[in-house]
């Protein structure tokens, strides 16, 4: 319902109880209207029974009425009859039902008419000036005018209701006489609430940010939208202004159009504005006093809203993270949910899996906002595709709000854990079980020769060189009986010395060759030269040992281990490349190697290891790039996934306002273009490389 039908419904509302009283004071006062006590007809029953007949001859032959009434009723009896059995046997409902006929002239005979069978001069009066009103308001409506002659400068003085939409002459006159009765107040997000809970609110501006969606294109109307947004006190109401945006809120969702509101009370008036967004909204509000200023460990309250409406929050703790990325103006963060009583809290967000510790990543070195979404999204595709799939984490965006400050897009992201292994999301997904071990490689081995560290770690889950942490154990999350280095030490050693593939086994290491060649040529295609060793993980999986085989080579803690690799932090790909630059965000976009294949750069570290160790694992690559191109892995298909992602960004409005708050020299739909050209030659250049001829596994 509109806010024009909802004016015309109290108005007529109030004219059918007008009318009401009317007939009940004058059923009191007139004699000659007065029915038999017998007889129980209502008014709007009377011209169709034999008493009404009397009633209507006594009126005739010169009774209190008056002979210009009573013709009046005689004459319309027969016009007005179908109006009568309309209007469900209420006196006065004919005025009602002039509603419907608003802003014609039936629609005002049939407001004077219901008060003239009632026999009041003020149901007359009353009626009329609904019906007139009523038409009046439509005709307004439809010709796109201005409501403020109908609706008077207090119009709701009496209601009850806590959001009003008014025309710009009210909200400029209750602004004007509120300010000057009680004064003015700076808004604070803690004056609303969005179903009771503090709403997502960007302070500094006083915008107030409401997420919603479509469905199949059409979004709900307007007052559905906000209508759970109110006044955190009693006695408050916000009102609205006006907006021909409120009649198309798919335009006002893309174009960040600002709705115009004040709240009113006693306390003094407050404006503000509100926002339509078509992404979630995240607010984190710190609760402690300490300033943010590295990796410290910080108290908050996180809410997040979803387009639907869902609201869910929890007490939280959050520290920046990343090792460079730590020091962007635009931090990424690791947040912890928890219970008022301290224990972890598992919710899930956004249709992913109900966890308490996630990621918000800010694509503060991505131009574009969607290379990282995009790469992830082509993993998970191909490793569906494969023998031994290893997940990696998902995203969703969302805008952010940090202390009631608008932070803009990030990402927010599940972990690469334990708990994304055991999952089972993918086909033919490996089992991790609580026997096994992660661990996440955080820096180069030629920057920090940390090889030699790992025998002398045990008990610690990290192994740091000169203050950075270059590996760490990522399951368990603390050192328990059966953690050890081993698996990851001998994997590590095989990849940089020795190379001997039978040494490995013999010390208790085999290696999951597919997933070496499926990580390795992932990297190529994407050409993410910031994976191939750093910011890579390693699965250890124990294999059973059958007690007196001598045949299989053991750790020296008597256990053998399968290796499987995996990948997480993908903001390096599509041609963006670092580059040492804080004025660049760190990154550099080239297509000088987009036709280029260059070991341990577009190949990983262990693959090049494999590959001299086991030359016939030369060709393997072009194998399975001939089984993602026959899978249905493209040019074309990669490229819109990374459409799509760009759409949700613009259509929901929240690019434009990513800009406003991080703004780049670089255009990002000129960044998005630059990224699928990159793409459309990559496949070009690799399907030359590896011979790949549609419908074959062809070797090079």
């Amino acid at each position: 319902m509109t806010q024009i039908k909802r004016i015309r419904k109290v108005l007529f509302t109030s004219a059918a109880f007008l009318i009401i009283a009317a007939l009940f004071l004058q059923g009191c006062s007139s004699p000659s209207k007065m029915i038999s006590d017998t007889t129980e007809t209502a008014p709007g029953e009377a011209e169709n029974t034999d008493d009404a007949k009397a009633v209507r001859k006594t009126e005739e032959s010169g009774g209190d009425t008056g002979e210009s009434e009573a013709a009046h009723t005689q004459d319309a009896a027969e016009q007005d009859k179908k109006a009568e059995e309309e209007s469900a046997d209420q006196p006065g409902q004919a005025g009602t039902e002039a509603e419907t006929d608003a802003g014609s002239k039936a629609g005002i005979e049939a407001g004077t008419k219901a008060a003239t069978d009632a026999g009041s001069k003020a149901g007359i009066e009353a009626g009329t000036k609904a019906a007139t009103d009523a038409g009046t308001n439509d005709q307004a409506a439809s010709e796109g005018g201005d409501l403020s002659s109908v609706i008077k400068e207090e119009p709701f003085e009496n209601s009850d209701a806590k959001m009003i939409v008014v025309p710009r002459e009210t909200f400029d006159s209750e602004l004007d006489k509120l300010s000057s009765e009680y004064g003015t107040r700076d808004f604070y997000p803690s004056l609303l609430t969005w179903q009771g809970k503090t709403p997502a609110v960007d302070g500094p501006t006083g915008t107030v940010y409401i997420p919603c969606s479509d469905k199949d294109g059409t979004y709900p109307d307007w007052y559905t939208i906000v209508e759970n947004l109110e006044p955190a006190a009693r006695g408050e109401k916000i009102y609205f202004l006006e907006d021909d945006e409120m009649e198309r809120v798919g335009d006002a969702v893309r174009e960040g159009h600002f709705f115009e509101a004040l709240l009113s009370s006693e306390n003094g008036v407050s404006c503000f504005r509100v926002v339509l967004t078509g992404l979630p909204v995240m607010s984190i509000v710190k609760t402690d006093q300490a300033q943010v200023t590295g990796k410290e460990l910080h108290t908050g309250h996180v809410t997040m809203i979803e387009t639907t409406g869902l609201l869910q929050e929890s007490d939280c703790t959050f520290h920046v993270r990343g090792n460079y990325a730590s020091g962007y103006p635009k931090k990424p963060y690791k947040i912890s949910l928890k219970k008022q009583n301290g224990k972890n809290n598992k919710i899930s967000w956004l249709g992913m899996r109900k966890d308490d510790d996630w990621i918000l990543n800010p694509f503060y070195t991505d131009t574009s906002r969607v290379r990282e979404m995009t790469a992830y999204k082509v993993w998970e595709q191909v490793n569906a595709l494969g023998q031994y799939s290893c997940p990696s984490s998902r995203i969703k965006y969302v805008e952010v709000f940090m202390d009631n400050t608008y932070h803009g897009i990030y990402g927010l992201t599940e972990p690469v854990d334990a708990k994304q292994l055991k999952q089972q999301r993918l086909q033919n997904q490996i089992s991790f079980t609580e026997n096994d071990i992660l661990y996440k490689i955080n820096t180069w081995d030629k920057d920090h020769p940390y090889l030699d560290a790992y025998p002398h770690s045990a008990g610690s889950i990290e192994i740091s060189d000169n203050g950075r942490v270059c590996v760490e154990i990522r399951y368990p999350k603390e050192w328990i009986p059966g953690t050890t280095w081993d698996p990851m030490y001998l994997f590590h050693d095989f990849t940089i010395r020795t190379r001997d593939l039978e040494a490995l086994s013999r010390q208790g290491v085999e290696v999951n060759k597919d997933s070496i060649v499926t990580l390795s040529l992932f990297c190529a295609l994407t050409h993410a030269t910031d994976n191939t060793w750093k910011n890579s993980l390693v699965i250890a999986q124990r294999i059973p040992v059958e007690q007196g085989d001598e045949s299989v080579g053991t750790t020296a803690s008597g256990e053998r281990w399968m290796i499987y690799r995996d990948v997480w932090d993908l903001n390096y790909v599509f041609g963006d490349v670092f580059y040492a630059s804080a004025a660049d965000r760190y990154t550099a976009f080239s297509m000088d190697d987009v036709r280029e294949y260059k070991a341990r750069a577009d190949s990983t570290f262990d693959y090049e290891a494999l590959k001299a160790a086991d030359p016939s694992q030369e060709g393997a690559l072009a194998e399975k790039w001939a089984q993602w191109r026959d899978g249905g892995i493209s040019a074309e298909s990669v490229c819109e996934i990374a459409d799509i992602s760009y759409r949700e960004l613009e259509q929901s409005g929240a690019l434009s306002r990513e800009m406003l708050c991080w703004p780049q020299s670089k255009d990002t739909g000129t960044a998005l273009d630059e990224m699928k050209e990159w793409i459309r030659q990559r496949f070009d250049f690799l399907d030359e490389k590896f011979g790949y001829q549609p419908g074959t596994e062809t070797g090079q």
